[in-house]
């Protein structure tokens, strides 16, 4: 019976995917999902949702005793830590689960249970990324490098001099521990998504504050 399901919301934006995983979760006799979230025990994310909606994601966030998911496809290691210490995630969902596991996971999180992979578990206790720790205007000029703007260019963008931007991006190399300003790209184009989401994010908190 749906009463007895566990209510399921899916906020995801990668159609193929959501479809994929809306067909498999409609074999399971025990998890039923739901259009309006605020009806939800579970909510499940995908990252393009995160970053498009924002204000959405926060009004979940907001809810007590909503538990909530990602669902992983393609993201690295390191990028995980980041979005599970920033947001708290429950569970991280692989889209290649089985039924049998699928079912299982859900009981878990809707049990306020956690599901995180182990590798994740033990790179969150290292806590060896520190992106999520950055400032809203040092993220915001990262965001700016990864789309290829010079310092003339990011300085016009936030309405300081040229030197307020060196000054950022050398205590941005210190804190990051690269060499020079290649480095920093390279290292950090991984993660460009994920940095899009840190900065409305931080946005939002400036705004509040």
């Amino acid at each position: 019976m749906v009463g007895e399901s566990i209510k399921l919301s899916l906020l995801m934006e990668n159609r193929f995917i959501k479809e994929l995983f809306t067909n498999a979760i409609k074999e399971l006799g025990s998890v039923a999902i739901y259009e309006n979230v605020q009806l939800a025990q579970v909510v499940i994310f995908d990252l393009p949702f995160l970053t498009n909606h924002i204000e959405d994601v926060e009004k979940v966030l907001e809810e007590k005793g909503k538990k909530i998911a990602l669902i992983d496809y393609d993201l690295s290691e390191q990028e995980l830590v980041i979005l599970i210490k920033l947001l708290r995630f429950q569970g991280i969902l692989h889209k290649e689960m089985s039924l049998k596991l699928l079912e299982k996971f859900f009981q878990a999180i809707a049990r306020d249970e956690i599901w995180i992979p182990r590798s994740i578990f033990k790179a969150l206790l290292e806590n060896k990324t520190k992106i999520d720790t950055l400032s809203y205007r040092e993220l915001l000029i990262i965001n700016y490098l990864l789309q290829g703007l010079t310092n003339k260019e990011i300085a016009f963008k936030l309405d300081v001099s040229e030197q307020t931007v060196k000054y950022y991006l050398n205590i941005l190399l210190k804190k990051l521990n690269c060499f020079n300003r290649a480095e920093l790209i390279i290292k950090l184009s991984r993660f460009q998504n994920v940095i899009k989401l840190l900065v409305k994010l931080k946005a939002n908190e400036e705004v509040v504050s």
